[in-house]
């Protein structure tokens, strides 16, 4: 390969205490962070805000790794090119099968492998800080080498609720900012974000992606996200990127939830490949993570991120696979007793993998090697402090709540500090005397006579707020109505309006009634009887939940004088403490059983991975839309969901494997039930809807729409699998058996067929429910 020192592409001539790259290390060794200690990875958004030292450490450090030269082992270009081209051995370990990369997609030791890659990205990224710090002086030198001191590669969680429910900022800005404002040791500088892009990628030998078509690969000098074009004066779209991820966020966030809670076996969860899928599962944390590769590269205008030939150059690869390998030890933590069992590597391949080749912990995890040149394993990367690195939520103590509260029905736009991923807020109230409020029950209010607003400040244990204002509207006491909104930090509200004795009656008044509406008009109304007004000591309270479907949840609470204070806003202080009833929104509940049961509603997936010759999308409507161009389908009002298919670009079609996934209709139902188009979300009315409205289309990353009939191995089920709450805070829900709902895709070109050959399709079809005459 040909050597550049990256600076004219870089821009970083400004920064002349950087402008030497960092001389090729002498140990291949990949030990994790140098200093030794365990310390956590951060969410992206957090760094930033609440550590802003390390954020610009951070950006520093990337600038100058992209700015190491192509020869350098432990350089980015070489790292970079481990996962797939330009194909060539790493640090001299060989392999029988030319003209693939060492990642094992479509594997069971596909999650172990990538921890053991992001540790030696996260090893690089502190070295290259750590020479960034050098470069300082004096006390802005011992500043930045405290920051180091506690830094580590930081994570980007596009599962969760984007800040202000905004979708473009699922990506944050700092992703996808051309330019950035960094410190340096020159002072303030601008310069070429180096998070929007690596800079550095020509020049190279013209044979490192000359092989492959699609775009200008040989000629384009920086990596592109949904390029304007497929030749060389092709930019990127960030903005796009950043608003396509955003409406494919609720996808992602309900695929998480799904995997965390309804998924218990490793090989389930560990990869996309059929074989390991159960069908009381049919999801896995790869099968999600394609989709983002999809969507932050280009779902139908494919960029680097697109195809796993070119993904490991952008630099958001990083921060997407540390937040897979953060959901991966968060279900470990929820699933200790499952792991990498024996198994084989099935119809996929790589550098140093065979088809169809024992796996098992013992596997080694090639070209990672520790300082004992033994080459990591499923079992040596098991435990993530022995790697020196945690996450937040394994720091809580309780990661069921934090999946609750991230990912769950209960779960809100999260501000930027360490408290709202690491623990769920206290949901207990306090009331003094004076009518000051403590609280994260967003029904509390406690209102005066004279009308004036109340302000309630809800703190978790690590210090994050989020503030509620109890406004008032009549001035009244006893009977009067109140309107309190309450506000994250970065401006997201939920507006809840509350009539009756709450606004400030006294004890035994008439019941409570509180309205809850978030920014999509979707309602739960409570309605609360007994003391909500009430003085310490009085007799229980009932509180009713409703929500859209009519399914009822009855809370008693005892001591609950502070859920509402007297008519004078000056009762004396109870406290009560309760869980948001679950579920408020993430599932389809069932109103006739009297029970807080319900079901989910999925739509599973399977195609040939190698099927249409590269990367390729599943897009899913509820509704007829009759669009031909993919580039107007997220947009569509009818779009529910999308399963993207991750393959390398020219991907060899003779190989007829088959992987899986998954498409959440749920939330989807539920908007339908909103709109009025749909009864209830009880089998009995969803299955016949689904049956006549559940429609699915295929383009390839290319922007090329596939008739379903022609998509090698495509099947399309629609799934309902009967799921109840957890039983009290600190539980996830229990799912039972999934039924495949034969009826809905059965006939369709790329539905349910006779004769097929998957067994975990063959053992939902056993147990098919029936459902109405369609």
């Amino acid at each position: 390969m040909k050597t550049s020192s990256g600076l004219a592409s870089l821009g970083l001539a400004l920064l002349s205490h950087l402008a030497t790259p960092v001389a090729a290390q002498q140990s291949t060794a990949i030990t994790g962070a140098p200093d030794g200690q365990v310390q956590p990875r951060l969410e992206i958004r957090q760094m930033e805000a609440s550590n802003p030292d390390q954020w610009n450490l951070f950006l520093l450090a990337t600038a100058q790794f992209q700015n190491t030269s192509h020869e350098d082992i432990m350089g980015w270009y070489q790292l970079a090119g481990i996962h797939g081209m330009p194909y060539e051995p790493w640090n001299g370990v060989s392999g029988t099968n030319p003209g693939q990369g060492y990642c094992p997609h479509s594997m069971a030791i596909f999650i172990c492998w990538h921890r053991a890659y992001t540790l030696a990205w996260e090893q690089q990224t502190l070295i290259n800080a750590q020479a960034v710090v050098n470069q300082f002086q004096g006390a802005d030198r011992a500043r930045y080498q405290t920051a180091l001191s506690t830094m580590r590669l930081p994570y980007w969680d596009w599962a969760e609720i984007p800040p202000s429910n905004n979708n473009a900022d699922c990506m944050p800005p700092s992703l996808y900012q051309p330019q950035v404002t960094v410190n340096t040791p020159s002072g303030s500088q601008s310069i070429p974000n180096p998070l929007y892009a690596f800079y550095n990628m020509v020049p190279h030998d013209d044979g490192d992606f000359a092989s492959v078509g699609g775009g200008d690969w040989s000629d384009w000098k920086t990596t592109l996200r949904y390029p304007t074009s497929q030749d060389i004066s092709a930019q990127s779209d960030d903005r796009s990127a950043a608003t396509n991820l955003g409406i494919n966020n609720p996808t992602a966030r309900a695929q998480v939830y799904r995997v965390l809670t309804a998924c218990h076996n490793f090989l389930e969860i560990s990869n996309d490949g059929v074989a390991e899928q159960d069908p009381n599962c049919a999801a896995s944390l790869e099968a999600i993570h394609n989709g983002i590769h999809t969507f932050t590269g280009g779902p139908t205008n494919s960029g680097h991120m697109t195809y796993n030939n070119f993904a490991g150059f952008d630099p958001i690869f990083y921060l997407h696979h540390a937040n897979v390998d953060r959901l991966f030890a968060m279900w470990q933590a929820l699933n200790p007793g499952s792991y990498m069992p024996s198994t084989n590597s099935g119809g996929s391949s790589t550098f140093t993998i065979n088809a169809q080749q024992s796996l098992d912990g013992n596997t080694p995890l090639a070209p990672f090697a520790g300082a004992n040149g033994q080459y990591y394993t499923c079992n040596s990367v098991r435990d993530v402090t022995q790697l020196r690195y945690t996450y937040p939520e394994l720091q809580s103590g309780n990661v069921a709540d934090a999946v609750e509260s991230l990912y769950g029905a209960s779960a809100v736009a999260q501000t930027v500090s360490s408290a709202s991923r690491s623990s769920t807020a206290s949901s207990s109230s306090s009331t003094s005397a004076s009518g000051s409020n403590t609280s994260s029950s967003v029904g509390s209010t406690s209102a005066t006579a004279t009308g004036s607003p109340s302000t309630i400040v809800t703190t978790n244990s690590q210090g994050s707020t989020i503030t509620t204002t109890s406004v008032p509207t009549s001035g009244s006491a006893a009977g009067g109505s109140s309107t309190v909104i309450t506000t994250d930090s970065r401006g997201s509200t939920i507006t809840t309006v509350t009539s009756g004795s709450a606004a400030g009656g006294s004890a035994g008044s008439s019941p409570t009634t509180v309205v809850t509406t978030n920014s999509q008009g979707s309602t739960i109304t409570t309605t609360m009887s007994g003391t909500a007004g009430g003085n310490a000591g009085s007799s229980p309270t009932t509180v009713v939940t409703t929500n859209s479907q009519g399914s009822t949840i009855t809370t008693t609470m005892s001591g609950t004088a502070g859920v509402g204070g007297s008519a004078s806003g000056s009762g004396s202080g109870g406290s009560s403490s309760f869980h948001v009833p679950y579920p408020t929104g993430g599932l389809g509940n069932s109103s006739s059983n009297g029970t807080n049961s319900g079901h989910d509603y999925t739509c599973h997936v399977v195609a040939e991975k190698h099927g249409l010759g590269g990367t390729f999308t599943i897009f899913g409507f509820l509704g007829n839309n009759a669009d031909n161009s993919p580039n107007n389908w997220l947009s569509s009002p009818d779009f529910c969901g999308a399963h993207s298919v991750f393959a390398p670009i020219d991907a060899d079609t003779s190989n007829k494997m088959l992987v899986a996934g998954h498409i959440p209709l749920t939330r989807c139902l539920q908007q339908k039930v909103a709109a009025g188009a749909l009864s209830s979300l009880e089998e009995p009315d969803v299955l016949p809807y689904l049956a006549k409205n559940l429609q699915w289309k295929v383009a390839t990353a290319q922007g090329k729409v596939v008739d379903n009939s022609q998509v090698p191995g495509l099947t399309v089920g629609a799934v309902s699998q009967p799921v109840s709450p957890p039983s009290r805070p600190g539980q996830l829900p229990t799912y039972g058996n999934a039924h495949l709902a034969n009826n809905v895709t059965s006939g369709k070109p790329g539905g349910i067929q006779n004769g097929m050959q998957y067994n975990w399709w063959d053992t939902c079809a056993s147990s098919a429910v029936p459902h109405k005459e369609l």
